[in-house]
């Protein structure tokens, strides 16, 4: 499984939870099936640009915000 995947799908899932949107809600906002945002969400589909698109107008955000994943946290000495 590709880890950038996995990182979106996480992001997408935090960004509607956040919203208060289930994933029946956001699918249908976004015209996509609900079993593939549930693919997307665990990181085993990517969307195409296409979905990008019509998810970041559903969720309110850019595309470039679906993308913005966690940083690696480094330890201070």
């Amino acid at each position: 499984m590709s880890t950038l995947r996995k990182h979106f799908g996480a992001r997408l899932r935090e960004i509607r939870q956040a919203q208060g949107l289930t994933q029946e809600q956001l699918a249908e906002k976004a015209s996509i099936s609900l079993n593939f945002l549930n693919l997307i969400e665990r990181g085993e589909r990517g969307p195409s640009f296409d979905s990008l698109e019509r998810l970041a107008r559903a969720l309110k955000q850019s595309v470039a915000e679906l993308f913005v994943l966690p940083q690696k946290k480094t330890r201070k000495r």
